[in-house]
């Protein structure tokens, strides 16, 4: 990633090191939800179903087998279960939202009805085998925290399904009330019907919702009037303890600092020697108790401790140019089996240090050749490589075959040296014949030139994209974000 940024927000190497960057960049990892739809959860051959698997799990107990292991992966599935579902929710609202969008009123209202109708259909049936699953935990043998997995699993998935069919009551509504205008004449009454049994089912899985007795429904009482700050923390918490299953575990080396510590242990000892061999030489030459042997003494001492400096410099920036500023080993946080490492490297760059190909992306938008003169910036270059051994990612998951790697960043030390957000101008107003006082705002530009490349090890295997983002601040923050995927 390339960042230019102004050169009058002073994000230099004088003012901005590579230990605030990495304060201002958080990284998180994490397996990308399973990619299974409710048709799938619900089929009773699909092995890969969380239903199936805690089914199974059950099975083995319920004949002997109590083993730490089984209620471990029960656990893990009932979460699991929770992120499918949230995914699989959002999903499909995302694409009857896109069809309301898209739709011709007089073509497609009865087919996105339709649409919505299955949906409804297939998530009163997970409401349903919930409830079963619910039932089928009730045994002896399962440890209380199995029990309380399935409270928070079974309110995070209420209150998914419960937000989604909300959002989505009103869209329905209001495209089958402009669609009695817009259908053909003799299709009202299909058109009617079919709106009256949507929002019947809406309201049969937001009431059975409503109505769901979980031991944890008093932390999300609303009540009016109040701060209800309860509810949002207990949101939180669902949210976290859920979906933290699919997080993975970074966890720091110390690599560099061990290297340092190597080279500083070598400086000492090689200024040590120098100076012991500048001793010997000195008392061949003078006189012991001397005004000018103790003034050549103090000379020695000096120059060890300048010496022993100068490789301590030099070991900096071996160490900077050949090893990453950060590194990571990267572990499966529910097996803790490592599974791959992260290296990570900040640079400033001088404007001979910036490929000619970026240089060319970052000039895309100039209006002329001369524009970026008027706008002088500052970059810096931040490099990251992710290394995953997929064979590990397999040997205990059949599921998870991406990973989301995010990227958060702090924009705070970008806008310490902003000027004021507006800018007075004066302006002659013609119609009124009077100098007019105008208001403008005063705005920076951070681009950010993305280069990202994956390998493997099938031969050929190799592919690059590019992509451009602008961010647009002023003093108060971030205004608006723009991207932009660039073709070769």
């Amino acid at each position: 990633m390339y960042f230019f940024t102004p050169n009058a927000l002073q994000i230099n190497s004088a003012t901005y090191s590579d230990q605030a960057f990495f304060a201002d960049m958080h990284n998180y990892m994490r397996f990308k939800t399973p990619p299974i739809g409710f048709v799938g959860l619900m089929n009773p051959k699909n092995p890969l179903s969380p239903f199936n698997i805690i089914s199974d799990r059950l099975f083995l107990i319920q004949n002997g087998e109590n083993i730490s292991t089984h209620f471990d992966r029960i656990k893990y599935e009932l979460r699991v279960l929770g992120c499918v579902v949230k995914s699989t929710l959002r999903d499909e609202m995302e694409f009857i939202a896109d069809m309301i969008q898209n739709s011709k009123l007089d073509a497609q209202i009865m087919d996105i009805f339709e649409k919505s109708e299955k949906l409804l259909e297939e998530i009163h049936r997970v409401q349903v085998k919930i409830h079963t699953l619910e039932t089928n935990l009730q045994i002896p043998q399962l440890p209380p925290e199995i029990h309380d997995t399935f409270s928070f699993v079974d309110k995070y998935i209420s209150r998914q399904i419960s937000e989604y069919c909300a959002h989505l009551y009103t869209p329905l509504e209001q495209k089958g009330n402009v669609g009695k205008d817009s259908v053909k004449e003799g299709k009202i009454d299909a058109l009617n019907k079919k709106w009256k049994d949507i929002r019947a089912k809406l309201t049969k899985i937001l009431q059975h919702e409503r109505d769901n007795p979980s031991p944890i429904n008093s932390k999300f009482k609303i009540h009016p009037g109040k701060s209800n700050k309860t509810v949002s923390y207990w949101d939180g918490i669902l949210k976290k303890y859920i979906q933290n299953v699919l997080y993975l575990d970074l966890q720091p080396s110390r690599q560099k600092s061990k290297t340092l510590e190597v080279f500083y242990s070598l400086a000492a000892g090689v200024a040590m020697f120098f100076s012991i061999i500048l001793g010997f030489l000195l008392v061949d030459q003078v006189s012991q108790y001397s005004y000018g042997y103790f003034a050549l003494l103090i000379v020695i001492y000096m120059l060890k401790d300048r010496f022993k400096d100068w490789i301590r410099l030099a070991s900096n920036n071996f160490v900077q140019k050949y090893f990453p500023d950060r590194k990571f080993y990267i572990f499966d946080a529910t097996h803790q089996n490592k599974i791959g490492n992260c290296k990570e490297s900040m640079r400033f760059l001088q404007p001979t240090q910036i490929p000619q190909e970026i240089l060319n992306f970052r000039e895309q938008s100039a209006r002329t050749p001369i524009e970026h003169e008027g706008k002088p910036e500052n970059v810096f270059k931040y490099v990251k490589t992710v290394t995953l051994h997929s064979n590990k990612i397999k040997e205990f998951h059949q599921r998870h075959g991406d990973v989301n790697d995010i990227l958060r960043f702090n924009v705070k030390h970008f806008l310490q040296y902003a000027d004021d957000p507006i800018n007075k101008e004066v302006l002659w107003n013609a119609t009124t014949t009077q100098i007019q006082t105008v208001e403008c705002a005063k705005v920076y530009h951070l681009n950010v030139i993305m280069k990202l490349k994956t390998t493997s090890e099938v031969p050929g295997s190799v592919s690059m994209y590019y992509k451009k983002i602008r961010v647009i601040l002023d003093q108060n923050g971030i205004l608006r974000v723009t991207e932009h995927d660039i073709v070769r």
